[in-house]
């Protein structure tokens, strides 16, 4: 009975490492991505590449994002746009992520 139990743990701790790793490899390849993708798009939408500066902490993102003056002053939609570019990136736990129903 013993052995059994052990094999048991051992197969369980090693499902639930197997499948936060997986979770955690998805969350720092996925702030990978839009490091690269999201100052090509600024690019293109407003014409200057801005400094993008990601933190990633266990719950959370921030995303802050760098122009010139004349940028920030030309237009007023600019945090819209970063937030609509990502949506499909958010997280399924936020409330009412359709992505999460498969609407």
């Amino acid at each position: 009975m013993k052995k059994f139990l052990k094999k048991v743990l051992i197969i369980g701790g090693t499902a639930a490492a197997a499948h936060f790793g997986f979770k955690a490899y998805k969350k720092i390849s996925g702030i990978a991505k839009l490091s690269k993708s999201l100052p090509e798009f600024l690019n293109n939408v407003y014409g200057e590449t801005p400094r993008v500066n990601l933190k990633q902490t266990l719950n959370s993102t921030r995303i802050k994002v760098f122009f010139s003056q004349e940028i920030l002053d030309k237009f007023t939609d600019i945090e819209t746009t970063i937030r609509e570019s990502q949506g499909a990136a958010r997280p399924c736990y936020e409330a009412g992520n359709s992505a999460c129903r498969g609407e």
